[in-house]
Protein backbone atom coordinates (compact mmCIF):
# COMPACT_ATOMS: atom_id res chain seq x y z
CA UNK A 1 0.00 0.00 0.00
CA UNK A 2 2.88 2.37 0.71
CA UNK A 3 4.27 1.68 -2.76
CA UNK A 4 0.99 2.76 -4.35
CA UNK A 5 0.83 5.89 -2.20
CA UNK A 6 4.43 6.75 -3.11
CA UNK A 7 3.73 6.18 -6.81
CA UNK A 8 0.69 8.48 -6.78
CA UNK A 9 2.65 11.15 -4.91
CA UNK A 10 5.40 11.04 -7.52
CA UNK A 11 2.97 10.86 -10.49
CA UNK A 12 -0.28 12.58 -9.44
CA UNK A 13 -1.73 12.74 -12.96
CA UNK A 14 -2.10 8.96 -12.92
CA UNK A 15 -5.02 9.45 -10.52
CA UNK A 16 -6.90 11.28 -13.28
CA UNK A 17 -6.20 8.42 -15.68
CA UNK A 18 -7.50 5.94 -13.10
CA UNK A 19 -10.70 8.00 -12.78
CA UNK A 20 -11.15 8.03 -16.56
CA UNK A 21 -10.65 4.27 -16.80
CA UNK A 22 -13.10 3.68 -13.92
CA UNK A 23 -15.68 5.91 -15.62
CA UNK A 24 -15.24 4.07 -18.92
CA UNK A 25 -15.72 0.70 -17.20
CA UNK A 26 -18.97 1.93 -15.63
CA UNK A 27 -20.11 3.36 -18.99
CA UNK A 28 -19.38 0.12 -20.88
CA UNK A 29 -21.02 -2.14 -18.29
CA UNK A 30 -24.04 0.15 -18.33
CA UNK A 31 -24.17 -0.01 -22.14
CA UNK A 32 -23.94 -3.83 -22.13
CA UNK A 33 -26.69 -4.23 -19.48
CA UNK A 34 -24.29 -6.04 -17.16
CA UNK A 35 -25.78 -8.05 -14.33
CA UNK A 36 -23.43 -6.20 -12.03
CA UNK A 37 -25.71 -3.15 -12.23
CA UNK A 38 -29.10 -4.39 -13.32
CA UNK A 39 -29.73 -7.61 -11.41
CA UNK A 40 -31.79 -6.32 -8.49
CA UNK A 41 -33.00 -7.59 -5.15
CA UNK A 42 -36.78 -7.01 -5.16
CA UNK A 43 -36.94 -6.74 -1.36
CA UNK A 44 -34.75 -3.67 -0.84
CA UNK A 45 -35.33 -0.06 -1.78
CA UNK A 46 -32.06 1.54 -0.71
CA UNK A 47 -31.70 4.76 -2.69
CA UNK A 48 -27.99 4.94 -1.85
CA UNK A 49 -27.45 2.13 -4.35
CA UNK A 50 -28.39 1.82 -8.01
CA UNK A 51 -30.38 -1.26 -7.01
CA UNK A 52 -32.93 0.86 -5.15
CA UNK A 53 -33.33 3.31 -8.03
CA UNK A 54 -34.01 0.45 -10.43
CA UNK A 55 -36.60 -1.11 -8.10
CA UNK A 56 -38.49 2.15 -7.67
CA UNK A 57 -38.19 3.86 -11.06
CA UNK A 58 -37.27 1.06 -13.44
CA UNK A 59 -34.30 0.01 -15.52
CA UNK A 60 -34.43 3.05 -17.79
CA UNK A 61 -33.87 5.51 -14.94
CA UNK A 62 -31.14 3.25 -13.56
CA UNK A 63 -29.36 3.36 -16.92
CA UNK A 64 -29.66 7.15 -17.09
CA UNK A 65 -28.21 7.50 -13.58
CA UNK A 66 -25.40 5.10 -14.52
CA UNK A 67 -24.57 7.13 -17.63
CA UNK A 68 -24.61 10.42 -15.71
CA UNK A 69 -22.41 8.94 -12.99
CA UNK A 70 -19.88 7.53 -15.49
CA UNK A 71 -19.70 10.75 -17.50
CA UNK A 72 -19.22 12.73 -14.28
CA UNK A 73 -16.33 10.48 -13.23
CA UNK A 74 -14.72 10.76 -16.68
CA UNK A 75 -15.04 14.56 -16.67
CA UNK A 76 -13.58 14.79 -13.17
CA UNK A 77 -10.61 12.69 -14.32
CA UNK A 78 -10.03 14.95 -17.31
CA UNK A 79 -10.29 18.08 -15.14
CA UNK A 80 -7.85 16.56 -12.64
CA UNK A 81 -5.32 15.91 -15.39
CA UNK A 82 -5.71 19.38 -16.91
CA UNK A 83 -5.58 21.35 -13.66
CA UNK A 84 -2.77 19.43 -11.97
CA UNK A 85 0.54 21.25 -12.24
Amino acid sequence: MENIQKYFQENPRIFGIVLIIFGLIIFITNKLNAKLFFETNKNTYNLNKLDGWINIFGKRVGKIIGYIMSIGIIISGIVFIILWK
